[in-house]
Order: structure tokens, then sequence, then C-alpha cells
């Protein structure tokens, strides 16, 4: 009785610490994803939209770009309600 309470314990603390070392890899390759893939992207959009703003004709397109950079870099900022 005793080894198979040893045995279902190291198994369920097996278990968690596999949880765990998969949650950290899925958190450090969302990271990765963001700062290597979205944020360079998002800062290209934004440049792009501020260089359109500099003249009056193309402010409306400037603005536009600019909300889709910001889109790509935080996308839950302008959900519609």
């Amino acid at each position: 009785m005793l080894t198979l309470l040893v045995i279902l314990g190291s198994a369920f603390l097996l278990g968690g610490l596999l949880k765990l070392g998969f949650l950290l890899t899925g958190a450090m390759l969302s990271a990765a994803f963001w700062l290597l893939l979205r944020l360079p992207l998002a800062l290209l959009i934004l440049a792009l939209g501020a260089a359109l703003c500099c003249t009056l004709f193309l402010l409306p397109i400037g603005l536009r770009v600019i909300r889709g950079g910001l889109r790509v870099l935080l996308p839950g900022l302008f959900r519609l309600a």
C-alpha cells in the first residue's frame, strides 16, 4: 500500500512539474513572438503612419495607418463592444 502511495505521489509531482514546464515554455515562446515579430512590424507601421501624417492631404490615411499599427501592437485596444 505504501509503495502505491509513493508511486502515485511521485507521478502527481512529475505531472505537475511537466505542466509547469510546458506553461513556462509557452510563455517564453509567446514573448519571443511578440518581441521578434509583432513589435518591429508595429514600429514600422507606426513610422509609416507618422510620415503620412506630415502632409494635410494624407492625414486621414496616416491616422488609419497609425491605428492599424496600434492594433498590431495591442490587438485588444480597438475592440468594438
